[in-house]
């Protein structure tokens, strides 16, 4: 019981974090400090003596010391139309998945039943004739593909989600496949703002209670006879290794970026680098790095950077839906 009060504390204060740097994103990159002093000053209260008594609390909720629990406060600032949609993060789905590790499968589809609507159409089917939502199973991982494909904390929390599915119903293939698309998501949704300035707080979450986990998979799951199966086959059953240098993934991402610009129309906004950067998940990162290198050595373009600029042409690739009306993160 201590060990889950002491997650679900961590949880909040990480959900607190995301909290307020999506109000300094929406706000156009205001200090906390401004941005609090927007919704705590009294109308009749000057800068310098509000200044004077300022406690600096959203920096503190900021930097993950305290957890925000002012539900006046947050409605207040619910309000406010620059701000709109803000509030859905306190509430997302992932940090319900995060906080019980451990969910039941009942629990879990409660979960799944939050999330955006367009995902829940992958994950369950309704039944006419008995009334009832009906979970739908995958019998490959291009499933696993397009939720990834999403590219936003739905995606994330969905994919989450299965891993313990996944664990629950001894699917151990895919609950191995499961963990490497969360792995590749997770990497490209930390690269932009605002989850990069907590990357390191949430992967330590994710990473502690679904990636870390021992799979069943060794060398004693497979018979006698099919132990040359497991042997050539063994690197894929691997569970993704702890990042212990973002910075590493983050700079190969961000040379990809500029090399591809060059060659492929992929577009400025975070929402289309995004696009490019899940068809590089898919073909490996390091891959096509290196095709990237070859390129500006050779002047001729790799196979690899063909089958990239056909991904990226085809409009029918691009799949982006909303976390909320207001907010896609």
């Amino acid at each position: 019981m201590i060990k889950n009060a002491a997650n679900l504390k961590r949880v909040r204060y990480v959900a607190t974090q995301l909290y307020m740097l999506c109000l300094q994103e929406k706000s156009g990159g205001l200090s906390f400090g401004s941005i609090e002093m927007h919704f705590k000053r009294a109308p009749s209260q000057s800068k310098q003596a509000y200044w004077g008594s300022h406690t600096g609390t959203f920096y503190k909720y900021a930097k993950g010391s305290v957890r925000i629990k002012d539900h006046s406060l947050i409605e207040r600032i619910e309000e406010d139309e620059q701000y709109q949609g803000c509030k859905y993060i306190l509430s997302h789905p992932l940090w319900q998945i995060l906080e019980n590790p451990h969910a039941s499968i009942a629990s879990l589809w409660e979960i799944m039943r939050i999330l955006n609507p367009t995902m829940q159409t992958r994950l369950f089917k309704f039944n006419k004739a008995s009334n009832v939502y009906k979970r739908k199973y995958w019998t490959n991982s291009t499933h696993f593909s397009r939720l990834s494909m999403y590219n936003n904390l739905d995606a994330l929390a969905c994919l989450i989600i299965l891993i313990r599915e996944m664990e629950l119903l001894k699917k151990w293939h895919t609950y191995v496949q499961v963990k490497w698309y969360v792995h590749d998501l997770f990497i490209r949704l930390t690269y932009f703002k605002p989850l990069s300035s907590i990357h390191l707080e949430l992967y330590a979450l994710i990473y502690t209670h679904f990636l870390a986990k021992n799979n069943p998979i060794t060398a004693d799951y497979f018979s006698i006879e099919k132990q040359d199966v497991y042997q050539h086959f063994k690197s894929y059953f691997k569970s993704p290794n702890l990042i212990d240098d973002f910075s590493l993934y983050h700079r190969l991402l961000k040379q990809t970026l500029l090399h591809a610009q060059k060659v492929i129309n992929i577009g400025d906004t975070k929402e289309a680098q995004l696009d490019f950067l899940f068809w590089v998940s898919e073909h490996n990162l390091l891959k096509v790095h290196r095709a990237f290198n070859e390129f500006q050595t050779t002047a001729q373009q790799p196979p690899l950077i063909k089958k990239l600029i056909k991904a990226c042409s085809d409009p029918n690739t691009r799949r982006h839906i909303n976390s909320s009306e207001f907010l896609n993160i």
